[in-house]
């Protein structure tokens, strides 16, 4: 059969090749051929496979390639903490989830919650409600569920259930940072300052070494308008972190603010040139400009103290006036000379020129 196949043997007029099998065996049926195979199984006149070539993966293990590439896909967004990837993520979770293919392994809960905060982030409150069930019914207990629970209640603008939710969090463990801070948060964005004032105090009760919630009660107290309080918020920022150039601009701002005598504003004066040690030149705008304003204070308290008419009876501590206008100087030429957008260079001498004191 080969040979005649090598051969290229001629066909008979009745369709049989010449020295083929016999027609009995070639045919079934009237119009229908049975098709001839070699001994290997390979069809006649049909190109063989090379053996040398790679095998092609069958589709089950196409499917578990798939599967552990989204699975790791999702593992990675999860350690990174990018927001930018909740869409991926969402829609990867999804697919999986619609396929049945997670089960009820360990790794699938992390990717429901995964999922579900995702879900969040993009509003689909409809799956985010779905995937809460689900782990509420797997985790009846769980502090960290409740907490989802409460997200949930952010998302979907129930600011006061959501409150109740890290209220009943705290009083079950006093530990829990993640609940209080979302509370206080959720206390000032409702208009209640003086509770979230009270709330963030009795944490910082707790936690003394927390700059962060050291410096959101600051602002708390600066937008109450107790600048006294929002000093002293930043000493214990300074404190935390005394290598930081806007801490000590922050607080000269709000000794600046309280004033009253003379040593206040020295102090001032003292705590923005301490911010422009820790960040020189134009770059610290923000800290020139304060020493340009509170030399020229403390040189209107000198004046008055010059004049015999002092606002207070108490003694004015001891001021050198030349240095008060060389840091006053040294202050506005930074500014002056600074690069500025086009236009901005008029305006700025303008206002040098108002506080200069030489």
């Amino acid at each position: 059969w080969q040979r005649q196949q090598r051969r290229g043997a001629a066909t008979t007029p009745g369709g049989t090749a010449a020295g083929a099998l016999p027609s009995t065996r070639a045919h079934t049926r009237a119009g229908h051929r049975r098709r001839i195979c070699d001994p290997r199984g390979h069809v006649a006149g049909s190109v063989r496979p090379d053996p040398r070539a790679p095998r092609q993966p069958s589709a089950s293990l196409r499917r578990c390639t798939r599967f552990s590439f989204a699975m790791d896909k999702l593992k990675a967004a999860r350690r990174s903490g990018d927001r930018s990837a909740q869409p991926a993520a969402f829609a990867t979770g999804v697919e999986l989830l619609r396929k049945r293919a997670l089960g009820n392994a360990a790794e699938s809960w992390d990717v429901r919650e995964q999922v579900f905060l995702a879900a969040l982030d993009l509003h689909e409150l409809e799956v985010a409600e779905s995937l809460l069930k689900e782990l509420e019914t797997q985790f009846p207990e769980s502090q960290r569920v409740m907490r989802l629970r409460g997200h949930f209640y952010e998302a979907s603008a129930q600011p006061q259930e959501a409150i109740k939710v890290y209220a009943q969090l705290a009083k079950l463990s006093a530990t829990n940072v993640i609940a209080t801070k979302r509370k206080v948060s959720l206390l000032q964005a409702s208009n209640k300052p003086i509770e979230a004032i009270k709330e963030l105090s009795t944490y910082l009760d707790t936690y003394q070494a927390d700059p962060e919630a050291w410096k959101h009660l600051a602002l708390l107290y600066v937008q109450a308008g107790s600048f006294r309080n929002a000093a002293f918020c930043l000493e214990e920022v300074i404190l935390c972190n005394p290598h930081s150039f806007l801490s000590f601009a922050a607080y000269a701002e709000c000794l600046f603010t309280v004033g009253g005598d003379v040593g206040t504003m020295l102090d001032a004066r003292r705590n923005f040139c301490q911010s422009l040690v820790k960040k020189a030149g134009p770059a610290n705008a923000r800290a020139l400009w304060g020493l340009a304003v509170t030399t020229k204070a403390i040189q209107g308290y000198l004046d008055e103290a010059a004049s015999n008419k002092p606002k207070t009876k108490e003694a004015a501590p001891v001021v050198d006036e030349e240095e008060n206008k060389r840091l006053s100087a040294k202050a506005l030429d930074e500014l002056c000379n600074a690069r500025m957008a086009p236009g901005m260079d008029a305006i700025v001498k303008a206002a040098a020129k108002k506080l200069s004191i030489a």
